[in-house]
């Protein structure tokens, strides 16, 4: 299948964290101390393997990599409408405050794999992460909406190898669905392995879980299709890859599609998580729907959502820019 790869150059000539450093700086510089402090949510790390645990497993930080899994928040559905955020105060939909709270966000998070969804304003992320030495792939779904789904890697991280995109219509033989996949073979540089990378957004609403159930069959399927084209490699590159499939499935644990990756061989890196989407349109919503499942890596740390209290007016916010939260994983191969 074809999709549109994106290819981002620019010069470094500063590090990331002079680059985070000045990015929050040009925002916050002119603000008051009470604004600084309220510009982004504060979160914590829950570590997973501790370090001794790490260290046993051998290697370096030459094969460690962090992961962001953002449903971001169309633009186009960023109203106070009934259909989008009624109860929200319009000020903190307004995309100038979004955007800016969404670079920062990505900025402060360091990762050097993302996965987005809901994109339907590629060029501010391909804008915004081109200095931080990222290249993009970006689909659109199949069904003439103009949101669409992202994956962006470091370059100094990951060379592309393989991509292809998954089309759920064909695959399904349902045009009605026009959810994607995005699958990427990658070389991570320093090590000198392969780790596959996935990303998708299933479709919507509650009475559309057997289609998401058949939708997850087919990725699964998919991924491992799209590996077995190297599966028997003598490469030493390709032995053990690793996988990392992100996505907003729109179900949560105990459904049928999550069951379809909890019987496998996938590991959820959020498991037990309470919710990673907490809004109010007619009614709270509450619920954990997006993931991060993996395999053949050692997951070093989780970063925490942000706490109930820290958002009593629910998601979005004019301290969080989407009504979901960014899941943030730290790897080690």
């Amino acid at each position: 299948h074809s999709t549109h790869v994106h290819t981002l150059t620019h010069s470094l000539t500063h590090s990331l964290t002079h680059i985070a450093s000045l990015s929050l700086c040009k925002h916050t510089c002119s603000m008051s101390s009470k604004d600084k402090s309220s510009l982004l949510l504060s979160r914590s790390w829950t570590e997973v393997a501790t370090s001794t645990v790490a260290a046993a497993a051998g290697g370096s930080q030459d094969d460690e990599f962090t992961v962001m899994q953002w449903n971001v928040l169309a633009d186009a559905y960023a109203t106070t409408g009934p259909r989008g955020f009624p109860h929200v105060d319009s000020a903190c939909l307004k995309w100038k405050h979004r955007s800016q709270l969404l670079r920062e966000e990505i900025v402060l998070r360091t990762p050097d794999l993302i996965m987005l969804e809901e994109v339907d304003r590629f060029e501010f992320f391909e804008s915004a992460l081109t200095p931080l030495g990222f290249r993009g792939i970006y689909q659109p779904t199949t069904n003439r909406s103009p949101l669409g789904i992202a994956l962006f890697y470091r370059t100094s991280k990951f060379e592309l190898l393989r991509s292809t995109v998954l089309k759920f219509a064909e695959l399904l033989k349902k045009r009605s669905v026009g959810q994607v996949v995005i699958v990427v073979e990658l070389l991570l540089r320093a090590a000198d392995r392969v780790v596959y990378a996935a990303v998708t957004h299933l479709k919507a609403k509650p009475a559309f879980a057997e289609i998401r159930h058949q939708e997850g069959v087919c990725l699964l399927s998919g991924l491992n299709d799209f590996i077995a084209h190297n599966d028997a490699s003598p490469d030493k590159r390709y032995h053990n890859a690793a996988r990392v499939l992100c996505g907003d499935f729109n179900d949560s644990p105990e459904s049928p599609v999550w069951k379809v990756f909890e019987h496998s061989t996938l590991v959820n890196a959020y498991a037990g998580v309470e919710w990673t989407t907490l809004k109010k349109r007619e009614k709270v919503a509450r619920y954990a729907i997006d993931y991060i499942w993996f395999e053949n890596l050692t997951l070093l740390a989780t970063l925490d959502p942000p706490t109930e209290s820290q958002v009593p007016d629910l998601l979005p916010c004019m301290s969080f820019p989407s009504d979901h939260v960014d899941l943030v994983a730290k790897f080690k191969l």
